[in-house]
């Protein structure tokens, strides 16, 4: 009888001071009484008292309803603490809605509240006292902010137990865990740490930035969790301006887990800081036909990419994962992408420089230029492929670009390839070229109204390039018009040379008339005989009335140059131009040798300028001494 007594006598104070009151065996916080001076006010059920700062807290409620959602201003005042015991022992309420202006929730707050099972919290909260949420056994789980740093003891999870003790004499007060508690908090919070502290299973929440939902990792970097809209492009790192995204996790836009039925989304730009892209990350994204990753990227994930829902059995029927048809992916040689692009049987265009470009049998075909600027020499090679095609529509609409060189041993240029360059005045073309596709060149189509472009196409007589130009209308400038056969050099008595920007080692003697402007003369002929050998050095001399100079005396050394002739095979053409800036841009550099017949001017170096003079030769303008 008597323990009965001791245990009434406990449970009387605890209504009255709270479980942190009750002295005996309990490890628990001193209990902090808070008084305010002024004067306890009502307003629609709540109690509260106007603090010297202005704002109000809240001091009790008298209502009757069962989900409470407190007043976030009273009077124009705002609601910033509820005060200690303000809602304790409350056994109606079952839910709370804490509004966004409240920065503290104080000792015993909500103890007691045995019915609540929903309780929101300010994302601002700032700290949460002792026992605040003691004795809520039926609140099974709870989302602390990410800026709530301050976490009392027992705040929450806890349940009290009163247990007589044997000797009759006392009580023992135990305080059990609430069965199944959860807790949901950002990574690295003070609410990570109370869940660890005290053991209760927590799991991460995400935090959100528009449409996206995100974690921070320690670093200050973002992985991308989820994507909740519907956007038909997206560009993550305008998104994330200001953050820098390295993951996108699992399923972070997979269709089948979106709250959207109808998947728009067909266009995704990556981010350069991005490292992993998570399993089924894109999956189900039927619109999203092809997708650029970034060098950056070292891990894509299963079925990340390229994959939609779709039937894979018809009796018995099954739903599962079907490839994207015609689905290309975007990326570097030897990268993460390439390995993904190819183990997953998708079409692989590979980025190098200002160039993307795929693989044929016959070696790269450029698929789109993405550079600019007025005059572009497109390499013959790629990463160590050769350039043997120009796709379908390329260069399209390439603004500002004037001239454009062709390469020796492209054989196909695409149809569209060179439409809506408005601004290309000149396009040269090797004889390699035998396939020309439709308005390929010359072109301009805009909103259905189509219109020419006066490009004068360089080429070689009796080529694809002069069929093109004739049947299109375009004017023809021939680059070997002055040919008398086939062979390379011809001689007639009383003739003028003439060699159109191209190397010739020769010197004539009397009786002849030369027509070298702006090229090298370094040979010797004899009288009444002219040459004409296309940019080819001619290093033979003759034996009467010869003159010679330095630049056509050889050692007899392997490492014997023609400065010009980049890769050393006679001529001086745009194939050592598109060599040189092959070189510059780090796409492939060039060899001791032909380092050394690049750097024209002698500066010791190899750049813009050596091409502008290589090209000053090609054109007749100056001719390289």
């Amino acid at each position: 009888m008597r323990s009965k007594k001791i245990v009434a006598s406990v449970m009387a104070l605890m209504m009255v001071f709270g479980a942190g009151s009750v002295i005996g065996s309990i490890d628990a916080a001193p209990f902090v009484v808070t008084a305010s001076a002024a004067p306890l006010e009502e307003y629609g059920g709540f109690e509260y008292t106007v603090e010297e700062t202005g704002s109000i807290t809240i001091r009790g409620y008298k209502g009757t309803d069962t989900d409470v959602t407190i007043p976030d201003t009273i009077d124009g005042k705002k609601v910033t603490i509820i005060g200690v015991e303000a809602f304790k022992s409350n056994t109606d309420i079952k839910s709370v809605t804490v509004p966004e202006s409240v920065r503290y929730i104080m000792e015993n707050a909500f103890n007691g509240c045995s019915a609540l099972e929903n309780v929101t919290l300010p994302t601002l909260l700032s700290s949460v006292g002792d026992s605040a949420f003691l004795s809520c056994p039926s609140l099974k789980s709870v989302k602390i902010p990410d800026q709530c740093t301050e976490i009392g003891t027992r705040a929450f999870g806890y349940t009290i137990k009163l247990t007589p003790k044997k000797s009759g004499h006392g009580i023992t007060v135990t305080y059990p865990k609430v069965s199944d508690f959860k807790i949901f908090c950002y990574p690295n919070s003070p609410g990570e740490t109370y869940a660890k502290d005290n053991e209760f299973d927590y799991e991460y929440l995400n935090y959100v930035h528009g449409d996206y939902e995100y974690r921070s990792n320690p670093d200050k970097s973002v992985v991308i969790m989820k994507y909740n809209g519907n956007a038909e492009s997206l560009n993550i790192a305008n998104d994330f301006s200001s953050d820098e995204v390295k993951e996108i996790a699992d399923n972070a836009f997979d269709g089948t887990k979106s709250a959207n039925t109808d998947i728009k989304l067909s266009s995704v730009k990556l981010p350069e800081t991005l490292t992993k892209i998570g399993e089924r990350s894109f999956y189900a994204c039927p619109n999203m036909q092809n997708i650029t990753i970034p060098q950056s990227v070292t891990e894509i994930g299963d079925k990340a990419l390229g994959y939609r829902q779709g039937i894979t059995s018809v009796i018995p029927l099954k739903m599962g994962a079907v490839k994207i048809k015609n689905f290309t992916i975007y990326g570097h040689k030897d990268s993460a992408a390439e390995t993904y692009a190819k183990d997953n049987g998708f079409t692989f265009v590979y980025i190098a420089g200002d160039y993307q470009y795929k693989l044929t049998e016959d070696g790269a075909e450029i698929v789109k230029f993405t550079g600019y600027g007025s005059d572009v020499m497109i390499p013959d090679k790629l990463e160590d492929n050769a350039v043997t095609a120009i796709g379908e529509g390329a260069f399209m609409g390439v603004a500002g670009t004037k001239t454009i060189t062709v390469p020796d041993g492209v054989t196909k240029i695409g149809p569209n390839a060179f439409i809506n360059c408005a601004n290309l005045t000149e396009i040269t073309l090797p004889k390699s070229v035998t396939d020309i596709g439709e308005r390929s060149i010359g072109y301009y189509s805009l909103l259905g109204q189509e219109d020419k472009v006066k490009t004068a196409i360089k080429g070689y007589k009796n080529t694809a390039a002069e069929k093109y130009a004739k049947d299109n209308e375009l004017e023809f400038i021939p680059l070997d018009e002055d040919k008398n056969d086939d062979s390379t050099t011809s001689k007639t008595d009383s003739t003028e040379s003439k060699n159109d920007g191209k190397k010739d080692d020769s010197s004539k003697a009397d009786n002849s008339s030369s027509n070298n402007d702006s090229k090298k003369d370094d040979s010797s002929k004899a009288d009444n005989s002219s040459s004409k050998n296309d940019g080819k050095p001619d290093d033979t001399s003759k034996p009467d009335d010869t003159q010679t100079t330095d630049q056509d005396t050889t050692s007899g050394e392997d490492e014997s140059f023609n400065k010009g002739d980049v890769n050393g095979d006679g001529y001086i053409n745009v194939t050592d131009i598109a060599l040189v800036a092959s070189h510059i841009k780090g796409i492939k550099p060039l060899s001791d040798k032909g380092l050394k017949a690049a750097d024209v001017n002698e500066d010791t170096k190899v750049n813009v300028t050596d091409i502008a003079l290589i090209a000053a030769h090609i054109k007749g303008i100056k001719a390289i001494v």
